[in-house]
């Protein structure tokens, strides 16, 4: 809500799709789950809003949904609200999770918002065992769809859920006879979920290259990455006969380093994993003990299933480390993990409620006072210093750029200007108005191209007096830090006569954007002088439009009966600078 810009390169992407779906294009860059493309699509048609602010936005509306469906799941697990509520509030506040696990809940991610829909299958699950009633596994097969049609990810951590489900609650699936009833609920699920991809198929469309990015990662583990770059190690002989010595010794290597590698993406540091992974324990031991002792032996199976699921998701976050088979990327696995915590923070307070409750203390009392409790709580932490702050994300477009664009978007006839900036800004304005890359202008200038005419009206210039810096692209969420030395860079006559080394990127992560990302500091130098040429030669068609910190936008006025020829020679000015 601090930024008007993207918070992260994805987002680009994405708002790319979201236009692609208004304009009858389906599949745009090929098969992938576009329920929330779709969802952002319509809430841009049926409201008086531009689709940009709309996705933009997205995320507010999805975190709420997301931390909410939460609370609502765990409330029914934990025999009071205000035990749900505990556990909760300490994990949304508390700085014991790394950044990786949360981070993304800044940015409008579908992977995330799918996340409604694993909970949502989780109560269906739960209450369908209990009580049998048909609602409840129509809420699970249409949560399955849900999943599938938002994030593969989503999906396989929903069948992790499952498998982890039926191992725990087997008996009681069997003794109701419920088996079929679920696999064929699941079965409609993914149905459902597969007909945009089956008439995807039929029509000759492939899946979008991501798809085949996050097959590749359940190949790819630090062993074998390693030994691409640098060769067997004698440390990998050493996992290798840990795995020939039997599976008791390979689970003693796998707890051993399970804190260590948890720390990475998952939590802030190592004494803080041991702790949950003692936590867990403590859970395990606690639900077994109700199932020996308590008449409510559902709500404690319930509690051993929270037990291996968390452990289950903590193995598998570690799996790239653990050279085992990855079937969810580790960070993304991190922020599934953060949620499956949930139990853990909350027993403490459900064993607190629980003694307090055989000792006949009334629950009216018990309430009042774990209200007081977890307000004392909240208090503590604040004083403490231990909520979480670490809020960036990662700057992608200049925020000047992404205000201008949506201004001219909403406030401007279509089609009557064109902006010159780098490439980010496309999926803004792509159906509004015109653009022309700044890179392109700078390659016909150096190459001597004598005449360069922009038929419209008029022309927006996105020029940066202190370019981006990408050597570290993350911000704080305030945007305090826009303007930093070590975030921006200089402009100067000399790199203004600097030649862009247009084949610099070898990797091909950027292709025909990489000077932007490489030198953007020449780049930038050269559209300066450039405009300064401009601004020199046709003064009365030159004016300020806007400008922040790090950016001047200039407007260019055309007269309908001359248009400007904007090849002018900047490097004589730049020169002469120098001089």
């Amino acid at each position: 809500m601090h930024n008007t810009g993207y918070g992260h390169t994805d987002e680009e992407t994405h708002l790319y799709w979201i236009g692609a779906l208004i304009h009858g294009n389906m599949f745009p860059a090929g098969m992938y789950p576009h329920g929330v493309h779709t969802l952002n699509a319509a809430l841009g048609i049926l409201f008086p809003l531009n689709v940009t602010r709309v996705y933009l936005n997205f995320s507010v509306l999805s975190t709420v949904m997301v931390f909410s469906s939460a609370y609502a799941l765990f409330r029914k697990v934990f025999s009071n609200r205000y035990v749900a509520m505990a556990g909760w509030v300490f994990f949304v506040l508390t700085d014991l999770f790394h950044s990786t696990s949360y981070f993304r809940f800044q940015f409008s991610f579908p992977m995330e918002f799918g996340l409604v829909a694993a909970f949502g299958m989780i109560y269906a699950m739960l209450a369908y065992i209990k009580k049998k009633q048909k609602g409840d596994l129509i809420l699970f097969s249409a949560c399955i769809t849900w999943t599938l049609m938002t994030h593969f990810y989503i999906t396989i951590l929903c069948l992790i859920i499952c498998v982890c489900f039926g191992v725990v609650y087997l008996i009681p699936i069997l003794r109701k006879k419920v088996l079929l009833r679920y696999a064929a609920a699941g079965i409609v699920g993914v149905l459902l979920a597969c007909i945009p991809y089956i008439w995807g198929y039929l029509n000759g469309y492939e899946f979008e290259r991501s798809i085949e990015w996050a097959l590749g990662i359940t190949q790819t583990t630090a062993e074998s990455e390693n030994q691409k770059t640098e060769g067997p190690r004698p440390e990998d002989a050493q996992k290798s006969n840990w795995r020939e010595e039997g599976a008791l010794s390979f689970a003693q290597d796998l707890l051993k380093d399970e804190s260590k590698y948890l720390s990475y993406n998952f939590v802030s540091n190592r004494d803080t994993a041991r702790l949950l992974m003692l936590a867990d324990g403590a859970l395990a031991l606690y639900a077994m003990l109700g199932l020996f002792f308590s008449k409510k032996r559902v709500r404690y199976l319930g509690y051993l299933f929270w037990a291996v699921l968390w452990e289950v998701c903590a193995i598998l976050a570690c799996a790239y480390y653990l050279n085992i088979p990855v079937l969810i990327e580790v960070k993304r696995m991190a922020t599934f993990l953060s949620f499956l915590t949930i139990p853990l923070l909350g027993l403490p307070f459900e064993m607190l409620f629980t003694l307090l409750r055989l000792c006949r203390v009334k629950e009216k009392y018990l309430e009042m006072s774990f209200a007081v409790l977890i307000t004392g709580g909240i208090w503590a932490m604040l004083t403490a210093g231990r909520v979480k702050e670490e809020r960036y994300y990662s700057i992608t477009i200049s925020e000047a750029d992404m205000r201008v664009c949506l201004d001219l978007c909403e406030n401007h006839e279509k089609y009557t200007w064109t902006v010159i900036s780098p490439t980010n800004d496309l999926s803004v304005i792509r159906y509004t108005g015109y653009h022309y890359e700044i890179i392109d202008l700078i390659k016909a200038l150096d190459e001597g191209k004598k005449n360069i005419y922009i038929p419209t009206p008029d022309i927006y210039v996105v020029t940066e007096r202190h370019p981006i810096s990408f050597t570290n692209d993350r911000r704080k969420i305030d945007r305090s830090d826009i303007d930093a030395p070590d975030n921006v860079q200089e402009i100067s006559p000399e790199l203004a006569l600097q030649d862009v080394e247009w084949d610099r990127d070898t990797s091909g992560l950027h292709g025909a954007d990489a000077p932007y990302y490489y030198q953007r500091d020449v780049v930038m130098s050269k559209l300066h002088y450039w405009m300064e040429a401009v601004k020199k030669i046709y003064p009365n068609h030159v004016s300020e439009y806007y400008q922040d910190e790090t950016v001047t936008v200039y407007k260019i006025t055309q007269d309908p009966y001359f248009t400007l020829n904007l090849s002018v020679d900047y490097k004589q000015l730049a020169a002469d600078s120098i001089h």
